[in-house]
């Protein structure tokens, strides 16, 4: 439109040959964006989906609380201790929703001992799904053991107010 409207007006002296061009080049340039639109919306859908499986996490009940009577973690540097750990992920919500069978419950650990000593550094190895990160969720309390101890400090994380917790454990993922 641009083009034929800014020809019809550079035949009839209305508009010079200079400004004709800039404002072809100029319509152009604006109508780009306008395009990308339409390869937006299918992202949308994604989008939308990615933000409801986000909602109902954040909206969840916390697997775990802050105990009634919390104890203080001592000052100084904490050893890392797991006595007896073992852990079995429960079922997941998403199966039931689905009306889906669920999968099969895996113990994950089974009487796991581990000491980090305070100020070692430490490597945790292993195959995936061989347990790491459920180490780290369970030293953060994202989940309690089924059996056992996760004990910080001498303390068992169990009793530690989780806002005490926070500011005495992070964790940096791999995958930020």
């Amino acid at each position: 439109t641009v083009a034929v409207v800014g020809a019809a007006r550079v035949s009839a002296g209305a508009l010079t040959w200079a400004d004709y061009a800039v404002a072809v080049v100029l319509a152009l340039a604006v109508f780009t964006p306008v395009l990308a639109v339409e390869d937006v919306a299918p992202d949308l859908e994604q989008a939308f989906a990615a933000a409801r499986r986000i909602w109902r996490v954040t909206d969840a009940t916390p697997a775990t609380t802050s105990p009634a009577h919390p104890v203080p973690l001592p000052d100084g540097p904490l050893d890392v201790r797991f006595e007896g750990v073992t852990f079995t992920y429960p079922a997941s919500q998403d199966d039931d929703a689905d009306g889906a069978p669920q999968a099969p419950r895996r113990r994950v650990l089974d009487g796991v001992d581990l000491h980090v000593p305070a100020g070692a550094t430490t490597a945790v190895v292993g195959s995936s799904g061989s347990g790491k990160s459920t180490l780290v969720n369970l030293l953060t309390r994202a989940w309690d053991p089924d059996e056992g101890r996760v004990l910080l400090g001498g303390v068992d994380v169990r009793d530690v107010a989780l806002e005490d917790l926070g500011r005495h454990v992070a964790v940096v993922g791999q995958s930020t």
